[in-house]
């Protein structure tokens, strides 16, 4: 939380020199007078307040309207506008804020006397975020249903840690694809299928590939095997559970295990990539392919379902375990289980975003707000942040 500003001045006032040059405070109010051109919203920072410290020339009034219209800025452009109960499903930890503090970010500004550079350098480092920011410069102002379309999408970006490195795997949701990207390019993009609207809604995170699973047992959530009655109905029908390679047996106080074997109708078909997470979520092959070919095909517990798992896990071990494509094709003919870990782990990230380019490097396009995420978050921006002297930090640890 910022101090209110008669508290700053007063510490301002001991000082025998300002800390903001009038130069250097002008820099600030362009920064914020042209801000919009990042999706955000002159009004936020204060900039008549500034305005007026800067005619007041250089002192303790000064520091404190633009340490606090910078520290809003930094926040802002660095973490993301939008509050986190307007996220959505968001459980990334964003790391930004130990590698950028603000007070390192605000005294690197006022050494090198480059504020709109050093606000600069917070902008995702990501290409889509780019074709945004031009996208939007080049929307006029009446248009202003794509105008909050694309803000909502930009401040996404910043949802995550600023530079996603150079490999990794990246799943936009609502454009029900994965990108493999290797060396910063996209080497192969895949189909997938992501949860269905509601409690099975396919969170935002940010997580790691520890390890790729061949011919994986599944063991069912209890959610499915209690909540949706499937062990019931194995229990019921030995010969569905039979058919199906399950196991099922009822424990002590009386709740019911189902574990589904290796096998044609393994459910999670021959390859799981496990990126270990408090909410239970991976990306795994399925003997459904045709599920791929529905129009909207979100209707998974929230795991990702990936068209050509297989190729996408033998490129994994090939990469981060050194393992040939002909030891992984060997496995998994034999359908023997084995757990392969990566020596190194891959990043993955899973996103919302519903406007941005296509993954095979395509032009902007518009993806369908499955799960109703983009009215709050651009609600969120219109209504207006606190007054910068009582302002709290809007952006917390993932819930």
């Amino acid at each position: 939380m910022l101090l209110p500003v008669s508290i700053i001045s007063g510490a301002h006032a001991q000082r025998a020199e300002s800390r903001w040059t009038i130069a250097d405070a002008r820099a600030l109010l362009a920064y914020i007078d042209g801000i919009e051109n990042e999706g955000l919203i002159p009004a936020d920072y204060a900039p008549q307040t500034l305005r007026r410290a800067i005619e007041n020339s250089e002192g303790a009034v000064l520091d404190a309207a633009a340490d606090a219209s910078f520290t809003a800025l930094v926040e802002d452009l660095r973490d993301g506008r939008t509050p986190v109960d307007d996220r959505g499903a968001w459980y990334v930890d964003d790391d930004d804020e130990i590698r950028n503090p603000t007070d390192a970010v605000l005294a690197r500004a006022l050494r090198t006397h480059d504020v709109s550079g050093t606000l600069a350098a917070l902008d995702p480092t990501a290409p889509d975020y780019a074709a945004l920011k031009v996208a939007l410069a080049g929307t006029p102002a009446a248009d202003t249903r794509r105008r909050a379309l694309l803000r909502v999408n930009m401040d996404r970006w910043r949802w995550f840690p600023r530079d996603f490195g150079s490999d990794y795997l990246f799943v936009n949701v609502p454009e029900f694809r994965l990108r493999q990207v290797r060396g910063g390019d996209v080497v192969r993009n895949y189909r997938v299928i992501v949860g269905k609207p509601g409690d099975t809604a396919t969170p935002i995170l940010a997580e790691k590939a520890a390890a790729v699973v061949l011919n994986p047992v599944w063991t069912v959530p209890e959610p499915i095997a209690e909540g949706e009655r499937l062990g019931a109905r194995l229990l019921a029908r030995p010969d569905m559970a039979r058919a199906g390679g399950y196991v099922v047996r009822r424990e002590a106080g009386g709740k019911i295990a189902v574990i589904q074997q290796p096998g044609p109708a393994n459910v999670l078909g021959k390859v799981k990539i496990d990126m270990p997470n408090a909410y239970g979520i991976y990306l795994h092959d399925t003997p459904a392919q045709d599920l791929f070919d529905r129009a909207v095909p979100a209707l998974s517990h929230g795991c990702i379902r990936v068209e050509g798992a297989i190729a996408l896990a033998t490129d994994l071990v090939g990469t981060k375990a050194d393992m040939p494509p002909a030891a992984v094709k060997a496995i998994v003919d034999a359908g023997q289980t084995r757990n392969i870990g990566l020596s190194r782990p891959m990043p993955v990230f899973i996103g919302y975003f519903t406007i941005g380019p296509t993954s095979n490097g395509g032009s902007l396009a518009v993806f369908g707000d499955i799960y109703g995420w983009d009215p709050p978050a651009a609600a969120s921006f219109q209504r207006p942040l606190r007054v910068l002297a009582a302002r709290q930090r809007r952006v917390l640890a993932p819930r």
